[in-house]
């Protein structure tokens, strides 16, 4: 089963709600702010599920998703 969880999230609140929710289900949260965080744990050897926020500051999730995909389609 994967454990670990990127978190793309920009709201401050939110994401530790997010992070605390998923330590409670014994997963591995990684947790970002913004997708220039993100990226550096994007890569093809990932074993992860990536939960982004779509608007964000900057960059988007959609762009989060094409960064993913063009690393490991």
């Amino acid at each position: 089963m994967l454990k670990k969880v990127l978190i793309i999230e920009d709201d401050a609140a939110l994401r530790n709600s997010i992070v605390q929710s998923l330590e409670l289900e014994d997963l591995e949260p990684i947790s970002t702010s913004s997708f220039t965080q993100a990226r550096r744990s994007i890569r093809s050897n990932f074993r992860g599920v990536i939960l982004s926020d779509i608007k964000m500051p900057v960059h988007d999730g959609f762009d989060v998703l094409r960064f993913a995909q063009a690393r490991d389609p």
